[in-house]
């Protein structure tokens, strides 16, 4: 599974990894495997039983808070994903990663100033993220504070020059 799934093979990826949980149907890690391919495949709502009964096993598992709080917020439930993310740092997961995370949620639910305060807070954890360095800029940008923006840009820009989405 874990083969097919970093080969990009993930209709593949998810066969094995449900044919493994016949076997081993209580194995935290094939369940968060299982739960990211079907994010992958774009099956949501399968991502977040996959992610849930992870959890229902192991409540501590970043990888199945992660995944929870990913299938939620494809799914439009932006404050669940949020309550996934404040749990991946409450458990130590990887805050800049969760903080991006959160503040895409909030600027989905309109919540536009806390999105600016989690990609500050992310970039303060990462300074050079290159994904909240452009979310940040773009935002800034979306609010017409342009020479704000500006600077999150140019700073991405020196990281990425090739990147043309920056």
């Amino acid at each position: 599974g874990i083969d097919c799934l970093n080969g990009g093979r993930y209709e593949e990826a998810e066969r094995y990894f449900q044919q493994s949980l016949t076997l081993l149907p209580d194995r935290v890690s094939t369940l968060t495997n299982l739960a990211t391919t079907q994010i992958l495949l774009k099956k949501f709502s399968e991502a977040r039983v996959s992610a849930q009964s992870a959890l229902s096993i192991e409540p501590k598992s970043i990888e199945g808070w992660l995944n929870l709080g990913r299938a939620e917020q494809h799914e439009g439930r932006f404050s669940e994903a949020i309550k996934a993310f404040r749990q991946v740092l409450a458990l130590g997961g990887p805050t800049a990663l969760a903080w991006k995370r959160i503040a895409a949620a909030s600027h989905a639910m309109g919540d536009c100033e806390a999105a600016l305060q989690s990609y500050q807070t992310a970039l303060n954890h990462a300074a050079d993220d290159l994904e909240a360095l452009a979310n940040m800029g773009a935002l800034l940008n979306e609010l017409g504070r342009f020479s704000e923006a500006l600077q999150f840009h140019d700073r991405a820009l020196r990281l990425d020059a090739g990147n043309a989405e920056v």
